[in-house]
This record gives structure tokens, C-alpha cells and sequence, in this order.
């Protein structure tokens, strides 16, 4: 399950890998993203966020369509089956 607790390992985990840096992430405005500004972002990690009802500018979404018109996969629900 994705959480904000998961974003702010994921973004933790972004800034020890190089904690002289400053790191930028472009995230879309899913519940479960740290905000700019919010008190559980890292230090030297900023968020740059999609607008909103942008899928177009989510390589995600753009994923999501290719697979989905594979055969197959559009009735597969399991990740080893993609």
C-alpha cells in the first residue's frame, strides 16, 4: 500500500543518496504525496507538482495506456503477469 509514510521513505532514502545535493521531484497531486512546504519533506528535497487532471504529463499514465493495449494484459490483475 502506498502512503505518505512510503513517500517519505522513498524521499528520504532520494536525499541520503547524496545528501550535499538538492533533489527536485515532479509528482503529480495524488493524496499520498508530500507537499512542498510540509513538515515530513526531507531537508534539500523540493516538489515541483503536476497540475492538476494532467495525465498527458505523467509518464505513468502514459504506461498505463501502452499496456493496456496489449493483448492480454488488460485482463491480467497480477504483477508477474505483466
Amino acid at each position: 500500500m502506498v502512503n505518505l509514510d512510503c513517500n517519505q521513505l522513498f524521499l528520504e532514502h532520494l536525499r541520503s543518496s547524496d545528501p550535499e545535493a538538492h533533489h527536485v521531484v515532479i509528482a503529480d497531486q495524488a493524496g499520498f504525496h508530500l507537499r512542498e512546504g510540509g513538515e515530513r519533506l526531507p531537508e534539500s528535497v523540493h516538489i515541483v507538482p503536476l497540475p492538476p487532471c494532467s495525465p498527458e504529463l505523467n509518464p505513468c499514465e502514459k504506461l498505463l495506456v501502452e499496456l493496456s493495449q496489449r493483448d492480454g494484459i488488460t485482463q491480467s490483475r497480477e504483477r508477474d503477469d505483466l
